[in-house]
């Protein structure tokens, strides 16, 4: 499985402020939406995968430096 739950706390945490919150917010949603998925880092993007050996990135987000991208 690419990534972790480490590594998007790293990801994260390089982030600016307002970046970082938002981000945060939608992780936690994911999280909470996405019950028997995995935190991944896939393609330099923090997501969601699901389990099972052919698992697939369900949901992802990212920060840059003049917006989001969902």
């Amino acid at each position: 499985m690419p990534g972790s739950a480490a590594a998007v706390d790293a990801d994260l945490a390089a982030l600016l402020s307002d970046q970082k919150t938002a981000l945060r917010h939608l992780r936690e949603f994911f999280a909470r939406l996405l019950h028997g998925h995995f935190e991944c880092i896939s393609y330099a993007m923090p997501g969601f995968l699901q389990s099972g050996p052919q698992g697939r990135m369900v949901a992802g987000y990212v920060g840059f430096r003049r917006h989001l991208y969902l």
